[in-house]
């Protein structure tokens, strides 16, 4: 008897442990290739979420409004990658709200709009592009 208890103990504590996974999922997560560009812009969202999900990707501009929503299903291992172009009717100066996920499970990044003919910020930028030479090592 007291081996049973001791037995239906175990498994109920490892199936409640168990069940925030279940019942949570996986989060979502999102990347943007840049973080600034003028419109017009291709920019690639990608990230991971659940596997098999369908998804969507939202741009909110500056009055939360949808200006872009591209419906889309997750990969087997639950990764996603998705282009899209910064649409044409935004403002510069706008930061729009970029938006992936499915209900509750979302990640959001914010993309700022820049002027025409302005540089495209890569994300992951820590240096400038282009890097200003001193010509100190010049003979």
């Amino acid at each position: 008897m007291n081996k049973k208890f001791i037995s239906i103990t175990i498994l109920m504590l490892l199936i409640t442990a168990l069940l925030p996974g279940i019942v949570l999922g996986s989060s979502t997560t999102l990347n943007l290739n840049i973080i600034s560009a003028p419109v017009r812009t291709t920019v690639t969202a990608s990230g991971s979420t659940d596997p098999n999900t369908w998804m969507s990707i939202k741009i909110l501009d500056n009055t939360q409004s949808i200006v872009l929503s591209d419906p889309f299903k997750s990969d087997s291992n639950g990764n996603y990658s998705r282009e899209f172009i910064v649409p044409p009717n935004v403002s510069s100066g706008v930061s729009l709200i970029v938006v992936a996920g499915y209900g509750s499970n979302v990640a959001n990044q914010v993309l700022a709009v820049t002027a025409p003919g302005s540089a495209v910020v890569p994300a992951d930028v820590s240096e400038p592009a282009n890097p200003v030479d001193s010509g100190a090592d010049d003979p």
